[in-house]
């Protein structure tokens, strides 16, 4: 076992280790399964899935913002024990959820068609996975697959990825537009508000888990498990720091700066590509294999975007955004460009997240990522990084929920005019 922690891969051109490619098929084959089995069982029950529908909507990307609060351990006993159940646990959580949250929302769909709810269902189940696989080789440590490290690594890599994307879409007889009608739907059926008893049973499930939570710490786990008590404590000191509001405000230009020039980007793609022509299907064939290789591609350069300050983390969110924008304001061609554009931020809204977080995290003396790189590297329990986890969540939220409102007025002024 200690073999597979050795850093001998890192001098090939890939670097892609055996463990790193192990990790992905496991996170993604449990992670896929769970999800997919978890959505027949309650295929059946109406008011079950309308509440994992809404508490996934941003609830699946928890565990990825999570990823960051693992720290980097060079001891291999540690990392063996400790840190990579972790990392299995984290990342087959953040598939699951993905796999089950589009399970129940294609069954709304498509109905009967049980073959294409599970075909789709495990599209995203891998595409996730890539996600979360990706950004958690850096806590892999030894045995993590180090595709940021060199330029010409990244490049390669970013290959590779599109290699395996395109084969992900032609296994799974995947079409752009029919994706993206498919995506606007579920947006606007999504913007439906959730009412009081949704949020009754939210809050009760919550209660429930923090108890579970308090059982665990109390269970001398508190080595590896921090209290409830500890956490709390570890947010109010966090939120009375001055240093919190400017990173929050770092972090939201970062983002919001992204999520405009990806917003120009889309829409400038969608008048290019507007009508039908040999070039349009051309475009529309490779545009899935964008979904996340302009990131990788873009660490090809660190040796000197870095030294920019704040621009290279807003080209970088740009690049991670364009594609889940681009999908929802094609997917809304036949509505209103104010509601094309606020839900197109807002879909693409938690993949600007990830990529301020791991855009921060290579390279960066201030924000979120910061703190929560920080904080897990310094902490002796994990309050501290939970602490920052809970308000990058809260955060995303709030920007979501904002946006959302304004969405969900403009649409009924549509419906009201038609």
């Amino acid at each position: 076992m200690a073999a597979l922690f050795t850093d001998t891969h890192h001098s090939t051109l890939l670097g892609l280790s055996f463990a790193a490619v192990i990790q992905f098929f496991f996170i993604a084959s449990i992670g896929g399964a769970a999800g997919v089995g978890v959505g027949e069982l309650i295929r059946s029950r109406a008011g079950i899935k309308d509440d994992i529908v809404k508490l996934l909507r941003i609830g699946r990307w928890i565990p990825v913002i999570v990823l960051w609060c693992i720290p980097v351990v060079n001891a291999f006993p540690v990392w063996l024990t400790v840190i990579l159940p972790i990392i299995l646990f984290v990342t087959t959580v953040g598939v699951a959820m993905a796999a089950l949250h589009d399970h129940i929302l294609r069954s709304s769909l498509l109905g009967p068609d049980r073959e294409a709810v599970l075909r789709s269902a495990l599209r995203t189940a891998l595409t996730q996975a890539l996600v979360v696989w990706l950004f958690s080789q850096s806590m892999m440590s030894g045995a993590g697959w180090h595709w940021y490290a060199k330029d010409s690594r990244a490049l390669l890599s970013a290959l590779l990825i599109g290699v395996v994307l395109f084969i992900v879409d032609r296994v799974f007889r995947s079409n752009f537009s029919k994706c993206s009608s498919a995506c606007a739907t579920i947006i606007l059926e999504e913007l439906k508000p959730a009412g009081w008893g949704m949020l009754f049973r939210s809050s009760t499930l919550a209660v429930a888990l923090m108890f579970v939570w308090w059982i665990l710490a109390a269970a001398r786990l508190e080595d590896s498990i921090s209290s409830p008590a500890s956490f709390l404590a570890s947010l109010y000191q966090l939120v009375a720091k001055n240093e919190l509001w400017g990173d929050l405000s770092w972090a939201s230009i970062e983002i919001f700066g992204g999520l405009f020039f990806a917003a120009i980007l889309g829409i400038a793609l969608s008048s290019i590509f507007q009508k039908p022509s040999v070039w349009t299907s051309l475009f529309f064939t490779g545009l899935p294999l964008t979904f996340i290789t302009p990131l990788m591609a873009w660490m090809a350069f660190p040796g000197w975007s870095f030294q920019w300050g704040m621009a290279p983390k807003i080209i970088g969110v740009m690049l991670l955004s364009v594609f889940p924008f681009f999908r929802a304001y094609w997917g809304l061609r036949d509505r209103s460009l104010g509601l094309r554009l606020i839900l197109g931020v807002e879909h693409a809204l938690p993949f600007a997240f990830v990529a301020m977080l791991f855009m921060e995290s290579m390279a960066s003396i201030k924000g979120l990522g910061f703190s929560l790189t920080q904080a897990s590297a310094v902490a002796q329990t994990r309050s501290e990084g939970l602490a920052v986890v809970a308000v990058i969540v809260g955060l995303l939220f709030g920007y979501s929920f904002i946006l959302r409102c304004v969405a969900r007025y403009r649409y009924r002024t549509e419906i009201l005019m038609d």
